[in-house]
């Protein structure tokens, strides 16, 4: 619950979302620059999509290969203050995300993350590249023709090259600041219609006020995605600048850390109409995951992507975990 000081400094200074209205174009480009990274990061651009990042017909052969089975799928559980890990739309291959391994206050299973991470990610860059079998079945069990081989360098490979060459400070993955273990670089997603929230979970994955000097970014790279429409990257052109714009808007803006339906009617009540973004087969999008975005859902299909937060801070190499 918010403070009684809270709710009084809101009742008498804000509830005014349409002062945080402040639209940012998106960048859209065949590759990935430098100066993409510095619109940004300082927030001049509410994200950069990237079309055709990776190969599309190889985009789809990962996701394939990926989901032929789906018990190895682990559910993505989102906290709800009030009821704790609820259920989402979306599942992982191969481990959960360590902010889900955190919140649980569980030391073995935080201990299986970190000893399971690099297993993890060689499991992924094997699964895109040409060591896998040409040959498979399809999910009903007919034989399928010989598939080509796919490029030995993987998406998720090819954004940390490709990040480490044009940033000044470098990107690297994130590393346990103990024992310098490697945190998991970025996990494959997999959302299957139909969807609970067909209009879109809205949320922020860090709710710090925005800065140019450092903050939480996206990472999402687009395997497959449903045939039948659906799955679209919605993006809110919301910004709050300051600790003082949080608070005098505070019972709006909580409401996006918090799962319930609820408050997802709330905040499509109040928030501004989102931009909408189609990103296809390959295409890679970034955006500040401090913005509020949601993903459309979709009644029907099967949403595949590889997502990675990226942390950035002024003058020091980027960070990339999930």
């Amino acid at each position: 619950m918010l403070s009684s000081f809270i709710q009084q400094l809101e009742k008498r200074f804000g509830g005014r979302l349409a002062d945080l209205v402040r639209p940012k174009p998106i960048i859209t480009s065949s590759s990935l620059e430098r100066e993409h990274l510095d619109e940004l990061f300082s927030h001049r651009a509410c994200c950069v999509h990237v079309q055709g990042f990776y190969p599309p017909q190889a985009a789809k052969e990962i996701a394939r290969r990926l989901t032929l089975d789906p018990n190895r799928q682990l559910e993505w559980k989102v906290s709800n203050p009030q009821k704790g890990l609820e259920s989402s739309d979306v599942r992982t291959i191969g481990s959960q995300p360590y902010n889900m391994v955190a919140s649980s206050r569980n030391k073995a299973a935080e201990e299986a993350y970190f000893d399971g991470a690099l297993a993890c990610m060689r499991e992924l860059r094997e699964g895109s590249g040409s060591s896998f079998p040409c040959t498979t079945s399809s999910r009903d069990g007919q034989s399928q023709k010989p598939t080509p081989e796919l490029p030995v360098l993987g998406p998720l490979d090819k954004l940390r090259l490709e990040l480490d060459e044009i940033f000044p400070a470098g990107a690297t993955v994130a590393k346990h600041p103990k024992d310098g273990r490697p945190f998991v670089a970025g996990l494959a997603r997999v959302m299957q219609g139909p969807t609970q929230h067909l209009e879109g979970f809205i949320h922020c994955d860090d709710i710090h006020p925005l800065s140019a000097d450092e903050g939480l970014f996206s990472a999402n790279l687009y395997l497959e995605l449903p045939s039948t429409g659906g799955g679209e990257l919605l993006i809110y052109d919301i910004e709050v600048r300051s600790r003082w714009e949080f608070y005098t808007n505070a019972s709006t803006l909580a409401l996006l850390t918090h799962p319930g339906e609820a408050g997802q009617d709330i905040l499509r009540s109040r928030l501004p109409k989102p931009k909408t973004i189609k990103p296809a087969s390959g295409d890679l999008i970034l955006l500040c995951a401090q913005r509020p975005h949601a993903v459309a859902g979709f009644p029907l299909g099967t949403r595949v992507s590889i997502q990675s937060f990226i942390s950035f801070k002024k003058g020091q190499s980027l960070q990339l975990d999930n």
